[in-house]
């Protein structure tokens, strides 16, 4: 859990899932003050990847225009006339978590990495929440008073009703239950702790760690 409330998020592989992402391009300086920001990450290669990136800067508008009359950016595809051309990437740099991701036991048996719901994507292999709804997992597992130690109790499928924390009064609950975890040091290291004896190494076999931030 972040300082600010959030769970946060990491990389995890699941082959078969085509997803939408941002791609951010930063100078030396700006890279700097990114990494400043990523506590708690590495800095990855990435190698082996399918991704089709957009045109960018003052740029994108000639390659749309160009891509009606046949013209293709880099390695990428063409696209239909008046769309850009996408470039074909099979490498970029990322953040991951140093401890991976947390495999959430689940009720039914089992655990699982758990997907965001707000990123589009076709083929998941895991369940997926809204950040509303994982929170309201965590506080399940967690318990209203997060212990020293402990494995997590299981929870129901994130985004049930169970743990769905929609309603006015569960919302309210839930937004207690966040304020009184971050505003206390001794409960949020004691959450993180045991949240990270869930942890799931990361694993991909063409990931080089390039910086441990």
């Amino acid at each position: 859990m972040a300082s600010y409330g959030s769970c946060t998020a990491t990389l995890e592989p699941s082959p078969g899932t085509t997803v939408s992402i941002f791609v951010t391009y930063l100078t030396a300086e700006l890279m700097e003050r990114m990494h400043a920001t990523e506590g708690g990450y590495n800095l990855v290669q990435l190698g082996g990847l399918a991704m089709h990136v957009a045109p960018r800067g003052p740029a994108s508008a000639g390659a749309a225009k160009d891509a009606g009359s046949g013209a293709h950016a880099g390695a990428g595809r063409h696209m239909g006339a008046g769309e850009p051309c996408f470039e074909l990437r099979s490498w970029a740099y990322q953040y991951n978590h140093k401890l991976g991701c947390i495999e959430l036991p689940l009720a039914g048996g089992g655990g699982s990495p758990i997907a965001i719901a707000e990123i589009p994507a076709t083929g998941r292999r895991f369940p997926a929440a809204t950040q509303t709804q994982m929170l309201a997992a965590l506080r399940v597992a967690l318990g209203d008073e997060p212990a020293e130690g402990g494995e997590l109790k299981p929870v129901p499928a994130p985004g049930s009703s169970a743990v769905a924390g929609a309603g006015s009064a569960e919302a309210q609950d839930l937004d207690a239950w966040i304020l009184a975890v971050v505003n206390n040091p001794t409960k949020q290291r004691r959450a993180c702790k045991r949240l990270a004896l869930h942890a799931r190494a990361f694993e991909y076999p063409q990931a080089e760690v390039v910086a441990a931030l």
